[in-house]
């Protein structure tokens, strides 16, 4: 999966400065490695998101140095939960908030984003036309991944 989305071209992003002390974090916390899915905490906030926003879709997702993993998510078929557990972290849109930890990326037109012209030309891009990632952040200050929405039209919240 890495190696289609480098070749359709896209791009790791440019990381904070803590992105050491932030990645040694969530190994240390064993988030990564615990199994989330059927918990039903985080499937109310993926329901809770989705219905908000109005907006179809909605995931957990924790950022890794390498791997996003999937720890909850509302309005994906079997599929696309079982392509979307783990993916790299390079070719992922929730990989944006690392650049700026703290803020929501909001890609309101995936067309006109210069920053997804690349998902044209990738086989596995999920389908979206509208994507929200708004950062989870530990008590410790450090980003631990997004909770995020998707909508396959375009959107203007």
């Amino acid at each position: 999966m890495r190696q289609q989305g480098r070749k359709a071209g896209m791009q790791p992003v440019q990381r904070a400065a803590n992105e050491t002390e932030r990645v040694a974090w969530l190994e240390n916390s064993g988030l990564m490695d615990i199994d989330l899915d059927n918990d039903p905490f985080i499937s109310n906030i993926t329901q809770l998101a989705a219905y908000i926003s109005s907006c179809p879709k909605c995931m957990v997702n924790f950022l890794g140095s390498d791997t996003q993993r999937s720890k909850g998510s509302h309005g994906f078929g079997m599929k696309d939960r079982l392509m979307t557990k783990e993916v790299p972290v390079d070719i992922s849109l929730c990989q944006y908030v690392l650049e700026n930890p703290t803020e929501q990326v909001i890609f309101k037109d995936k067309a006109v984003d210069p920053r997804l012209q690349a998902l044209a030309k990738f086989p596995m891009a999920p389908q979206f036309e509208f994507y929200v990632g708004t950062p989870l952040i530990s008590s410790s200050g450090y980003t631990m991944g997004t909770l995020c929405i998707f909508d396959g039209e375009k959107n203007d919240i």
